[in-house]
This record gives C-alpha cells, sequence and structure tokens, in this order.
C-alpha cells in the first residue's frame, strides 16, 4: 500500500464530522431509551468493545451480547463476530490507500442488526460527500479517464486538496506543492490550476469555494441546487470556466439526473 496520501488532509474535506455529547451508558445507567445505534463487536456472545455516537460504552467491555439487549430494549444493535471482522480488514488491507480500504469495507461488510429483537442482515451504511458520490456516478462517462479536481477554501492556497482521478477511481489525494512558484502567482486561481495540470500532466478543475458552502454542501444529501445558486451569484468559482460542468450542474439541480450510481 502506498503511503504517500494525505489521509488528515483527506478527513478534513470528506468526513463528516460528529461532536460527541459526553453521555456516559454505564453499566447502571438509566438512560434506555431510544437513541443512535449501539455498534457491538463480540465474540461468541462476549462483547468486545461496544459503540456508539456520542456515548461511552467501554463499561460494557467483558459482558454478555444479552445483558447489553436485555438493558436497552428500545435501541437499535448492529452486531459484529470478531472473526469476520478481522478477515475484513484482513481482504482491506489490498486497496492502495484508506479510502479503497473503507470503500471496501462499507461494501463487504455484513454486520447482524437487531431491533426490538427482530434479526436480519444488512450492509454498512456510509454516507459519502457529494463530491466523492460524483466520481461514482453517471457523471463519469462525461469525464476525463484521468484527471484532477482541485478545492480550495476561503482563497487560501494553504486549504486546498488536490485529487488525482483515473477511471473514476481516486488514485491519490494529497495537499497541493506549490511551494516552487512565487508567492504572488499562489494568489491566482487559474495559475494555481495550470500549475497542477502542467506538473502532472493532466486536465486540471479547479473549484474555489468558501469553508461555509463547502460545509453546508457536505452536510446534506443532495447539494446541487445550492452549488448551482453558488456558481450563479459568483460565491463560488471554477478554473477553468468549462459551460460542460456548469451545465451538468444545472441539469442535475434541476431535473435531479444522473443521480444513482453507476
Amino acid at each position: 500500500m502506498e503511503l504517500n496520501y494525505d489521509w488528515k488532509c483527506f478527513q478534513f474535506f470528506f468526513i463528516s464530522k460528529r461532536k460527541p455529547q459526553n453521555t456516559d451508558l454505564a453499566l447502571g445507567s438509566r438512560a434506555d431509551g431510544e437513541g443512535s445505534p449501539i455498534y457491538v463487536l463480540t465474540q461468541g456472545n462476549q462483547i468486545i468493545v461496544a459503540l456508539s455516537h456520542g456515548e461511552s460504552l467501554v463499561s460494557w467491555s467483558g459482558a454478555t451480547f444479552d445483558e447489553l439487549e436485555a438493558r436497552f430494549p428500545n435501541r437499535e444493535m448492529i452486531l459484529f463476530d470478531r472473526e469476520k471482522v478481522d478477515q475484513w480488514l484482513s481482504q482491506s488491507s489490498e486497496g492502495e490507500h484508506y479510502y479503497d480500504q473503507i470503500l471496501y469495507l462499507c461494501t463487504e461488510a455484513r454486520p447482524q442488526f437487531t431491533a426490538r429483537s427482530k434479526t436480519k442482515s444488512f450492509g454498512l451504511a456510509f454516507q459519502k460527500n457529494f463530491l466523492l458520490k460524483l466520481l461514482k456516478s453517471r457523471w463519469s462517462v462525461f469525464f476525463p479517464v484521468s484527471y484532477g479536481i482541485l478545492v480550495c477554501l476561503d482563497g487560501d492556497y494553504s486549504r486546498s486538496i488536490f485529487l488525482r482521478i483515473h477511471r473514476s477511481r481516486i488514485q491519490s489525494f494529497v495537499k497541493p506543492d506549490f511551494s516552487t512558484m512565487i508567492p504572488e502567482r499562489r494568489k491566482v486561481f487559474t495559475d494555481l490550476v495550470r500549475h497542477l495540470a502542467e506538473s502532472e500532466l493532466i486536465p486540471v478543475q479547479g473549484v474555489f469555494v468558501s469553508s461555509e458552502n463547502w460545509n453546508e454542501w457536505s452536510a446534506i444529501e443532495n447539494p446541487w441546487e445550492k452549488i448551482s445558486l453558488a456558481l450563479r451569484r459568483d460565491r463560488t468559482q471554477l478554473s477553468p470556466f468549462r459551460w460542460g460542468v456548469v451545465f451538468l450542474i444545472f441539469i442535475r439541480a434541476k431535473f435531479k439526473l444522473f443521480n444513482r450510481p453507476s
């Protein structure tokens, strides 16, 4: 697996963040009402670890799953068997980088879902960032075989990420290096994009957006109408400005075409 990927930068741009609520659901807790699903890793009937968004369940390690289910009868339980998890992790290591491994796990992992004593198999839910979903959508037929995307926040080149795409798949994600450019040119959006296109020898699309808009778009399922509006009001810039890209955004925003994965 290659190590020249900036995972910290990737997380900053594309992985949603949840603020912890610091709720302690200990063995003696009375917080047994409805809440977020509880994720449980087990070996047989014994709990290895239990997790839930914004809650502490560390005291349940070593207890039995039957005890946890009896304690929280109205909570959804997402159950993983340790042996299967070890297999999935081993198989996912064949991915070139961490994001590939995440996609593999979200596609292949099959936990057991338990709610009010009813059990069924289901796949992992993983909400991708709107731009990452775009790369795997039917839009990909309109894109070059190889290309790059530069996302820059608040006009600050130091707050940017560069994705290299090949056949709808992310090949690399890095914080771009503009150190060879003279300082004055680093403030010009078109020059940043031209620099990457010349150094990487691929077409590059630059997206220059405020962090406020980027965070808003990343938090919703279908932000294309908001993106189209931001482009019309010059709150977001494309460099180079390609009418084809703008038209596709407009079509998706208005008619919701190509929304399903390819």
